[in-house]
């Protein structure tokens, strides 16, 4: 199982004004199940998280065409992603992987998949609260590049496998986060997650 993210996807969240978006592949062990709680490691203070709108692979297939992506994914969640910003910094200055930054243990929480169809995915509000106050919210619809296109140019360069997670970008700049915080994450108005940060 793979877990790809996309960065610079919206326009308010781009870097450097770099209009195009790029992704990057996280591990399986960033993964973080079943409401559990997310332990910010001491490498990792200070602590970022941003939120991004995630797709479900459902089969394989590589070299994917957009008119038939609609076909690859089967339901959608709403994924919080904790990530060091000294770590990152260092990384990206001295032309190194980004991997030990983004992709620490459990650095993904993932919570309640939903069924939606291809045009369903297209115009979607997510959102996350810390401590019941909304702090990041997006909507699909913004998205520089949509969801089957972006299918259709990871899979040049990956094979996608029933099960992989892709990330589709973060609309809004990431924020600090402190333990014995509590945070949701919903998509329209359903929670889809819900874990306490220590």
């Amino acid at each position: 199982m793979t877990i790809i993210a996309l960065y610079n996807n919206y326009p308010l969240a781009s870097f450097n004004h770099i209009e195009k978006s790029g992704s990057y592949t996280l591990p399986e062990t960033a993964q973080l199940k079943n409401g559990k709680p997310f332990f910010i490691p001491d490498y990792a203070v200070p602590c970022l998280i941003e939120v991004h709108f995630a797709v479900r692979i459902s089969r394989l297939g590589r070299n994917i065409g957009r008119r038939f992506a609609n076909r690859y994914y089967d339901a959608a969640t709403v994924v919080p992603h904790f990530f060091s910003p000294s770590m990152l910094e260092l990384a990206q200055k001295n032309g190194l992987p980004w991997s030990s930054a983004m992709g620490f243990d459990s650095s993904v929480p993932i919570g309640d998949f939903l069924s939606l169809s291809s045009d369903e995915v297209q115009h979607q509000a997510f959102s996350l609260s810390v401590d019941g106050k909304p702090v990041m919210k997006g909507n699909t619809a913004n998205m520089l590049q949509s969801v089957d296109e972006i299918i259709a140019d990871v899979s040049r360069f990956h094979t996608l496998r029933r099960g992989d997670l892709l990330l589709t970008g973060a609309p809004v700049v990431p924020l600090p986060i402190t333990m014995n915080s509590r945070v949701e994450a919903f998509l329209n108005e359903e929670k889809v997650l819900s874990f306490n940060v220590k």
